[in-house]
């Protein structure tokens, strides 16, 4: 399956890049944001195990996960972080993990990538 993970690779390339995260990790895109132009939060990435943050990713094949297992480590993430409810069902969840498992496969295998502010989407 291909998915997206932290990487440090392209770290530097760009003047406000930075790297929190763990490489490897399974990350979301943001879904946050704040007024704070200097915070980054809406031009990274977020790891799912850590919660870390990360300005570059990469599109991977990992054989071990399928979409099941995917799903449900996304989901327990997210209410790891206090973003939904334990247990909640919630179309928009479902439709934020298939966007990412779509957005994914989409890209050529290791393809490094950023989050593009002003659309929302990797480049």
């Amino acid at each position: 399956m291909r998915v997206f993970v932290a990487t440090s690779q392209g770290q530097g390339d760009h003047d406000n890049d930075f790297f929190h995260g763990v490489d490897g990790e399974l990350v979301r895109m943001p879904f946050d944001s704040c007024c704070d132009p200097q915070c980054g939060c809406d031009r990274s990435v977020s790891g799912l195990a850590s919660s870390k943050a990360s300005t570059t990713f990469m599109s991977v094949d990992r054989p071990d996960l399928d979409s099941e297992t995917y799903r449900s480590l996304f989901r327990d993430a997210l209410e790891d972080q206090g973003w939904v409810a334990s247990g909640e069902e919630s179309n928009e969840i479902d439709d934020l993990i298939a966007w990412h498992i779509d957005a994914a496969a989409g890209y050529p295998k290791d393809t490094v990538m950023r989050v593009r502010v002003e659309q929302g989407s990797p480049r």
